[in-house]
């Protein structure tokens, strides 16, 4: 998906447009410092090797229980929902490392291509042109796996109930199908690494990666002087000295992309609440044979659940699932899996966007941002991620439960656990609206990790144990020997404390 933000000229094309002059000596003559955070390397690795082993064990466990009957020994009771909690949990934080290489991956392939412009991208949906994991067709294979993995998760549990007792199976062609889809998308990570070419960073941070961008042979950013108080949301006006205002633009004004993804997450709000909805209404017209008693925990009495009868449930021709019914439950399942986690795809980049802005707002705090972290310690400090990262197993743990398979009855939904996967979502689309609608506070001006911007307003790059302050620099004029008004100020970075800026002034 493409920004409506134009680029800058390229380093050939470096004429000043602005009517300002040039503050800063010829590019490249001071080595600028950027975190590479190879630590955060190392973990993606870790987690990829992990990945892995995740997929084969799958797989293995999935092999040997579809070949081998035996009677079921595990009482039912609350045992699977908790253990359709660890696996969610466990498939979760694989799709997080997985995503983050692949996410790096993308950067770092859009920058070759001289198409990088937020250091965050809604990756899957963007496509690079010369790196095979991030073209179309290894978007294309991520999604698939992804769709198989969440979806085939909510069938890895079946159920037997005898004399009003019920048993725990486990379904081995759910569980074969769920390591392929793990499998699936740790090719495409493995693949992303092993034709890394060179990625300068590892990191999240929208100032390192920004750093990397300026000084890159290929397609580098040039700054823009004259800009000091000009964010994202002024990004294609010609430079000019303006005065400082206590807010800044919101995301949504800013971000054609954001517009439609959070238009499209209260579509899929309300395809839920259809969906809810109908089941409710089912389970209240219902007739005695496709309507029983929930198996479900609810918080709503009385909790009711509809059945779904599979074309075989003959206990005398198998105990399992023939694979015309299991073929047509995956599709099912997956195409209504695939449409929830949309919605928290999406919201990635609301959460990344509010992150990026975030940090980059450090700068003008009293103590500063100190630029020494990796993507880890950024993830579990920042609020955006950590509730994403909840809001994202609760979906897909609510979603596992929404579906019960018994070897006998069929195919069970409860309406409860739709409702609360549904309330959820509405918490996850309230959340991503909150933060694309929150004005930033104060005259820094507003990037939300737009990399063009960010070189534009910094003057000064200050090393790596140094902290990053951002504030009144003085006259403009003291910079530029006096080629502009004296009465205009100047406003940037620097690795010492500034004054803050002063409202009433005017600044270049």
């Amino acid at each position: 998906m493409s920004s409506h933000v134009k680029r800058a000229p390229s380093v050939c094309e470096s004429t000043n447009l602005s009517g300002f002059p040039n503050k800063s000596a010829e590019k490249g003559t001071t080595e600028i410092y950027f975190g590479r955070s190879l630590l955060t390397r190392h973990l993606c690795i870790v987690g990829l090797s992990f990945s892995w082993l995740v997929s084969i064990f799958c797989i293995a466990f999935g092999g040997f229980t579809s070949r081998n009957d035996y009677e079921p020994s595990v009482h039912w009771g609350p045992l699977r929902d908790v253990l359709i909690l660890i696996q969610t949990a466990i498939l979760t934080m694989c799709q997080e490392v997985l995503g983050y290489i692949h996410t790096v991956s993308l950067r770092w392939a859009l920058q070759r291509d001289g198409k990088l412009d937020f250091n965050s991208n809604l990756r899957l949906w963007q496509n690079a042109d010369r790196a095979g994991p991030n073209a179309w067709y290894g978007n294309l294979v991520v999604v698939l796996g992804q769709v198989l993995t969440f979806g085939t998760s909510a069938m890895t549990f079946a159920q037997e109930t005898d004399s009003g007792t019920s048993w725990l199976w486990f379904l081995g062609e759910a569980w074969i199908i769920l390591g392929i889809g793990i499998g699936m998308q740790a090719a495409v990570a493995t693949w992303a690494l092993l034709s890394q070419r060179q990625w300068p960073t590892w990191s999240s941070n929208p100032i390192d990666v920004a750093a990397a961008c300026f000084q890159q042979s290929c397609h580098p950013l040039v700054p823009r002087h004259g800009r000091a108080l000009q964010g994202l949301d002024q990004i294609n006006q010609p430079a000019r000295s303006v005065y400082p205002s206590s807010r800044q633009a919101y995301a949504y004004k800013c971000h054609n992309n954001i517009r439609r993804l959070t238009w499209f997450i209260w579509v899929i709000f309300g395809l839920c609440c259809i969906w809810t909805a109908a089941l409710l209404i089912a389970t209240g017209i219902s007739d005695s044979q496709t309507l029983s008693q929930s198996r479900f925990w609810s918080l709503l009495e009385p909790g009711m659940s509809v059945r779904i009868p599979l074309f075989n449930n003959d206990p005398y021709i198998t105990t399992f699932i023939i694979p015309r019914d299991f073929a047509w439950l995956v599709v099912l399942i997956c195409a209504m899996q695939s449409v929830v986690a949309l919605a928290t795809h999406c919201a990635e980049l609301h959460v990344n966007l509010s992150r990026d802005e975030a940090t980059w707002r450090q700068a003008s705090h009293k103590k500063g941002y100190l630029r020494t972290s990796n993507a880890l310690r950024d993830a579990f400090s920042s609020y955006q991620c950590m509730t994403l990262l909840v809001l994202k197993v609760a979906t897909q743990w609510l979603f596992g439960l929404t579906f019960s398979i018994d070897i006998y009855d069929g195919m069970i939904l409860g309406g409860a656990q739709v409702l609360y996967m549904t309330a959820i979502l509405l918490i996850l689309a309230l959340f991503a609206t909150f933060l694309v609608f929150s004005k930033p506070r104060g005259p820094q001006p507003a990037t939300f990790g737009h990399l063009q911007t960010l070189v534009d307003l910094f003057d000064e790059w200050p090393g790596q144990a140094d902290t990053m302050y951002w504030g009144d620099k003085g006259d403009y004029g003291n910079f530029q020997a006096g080629q502009v008004d004296e009465d205009v100020r100047h406003a940037g970075t620097s690795k010492t404390p500034l004054e803050p800026i002063n409202m009433r002034a005017e600044y270049a």
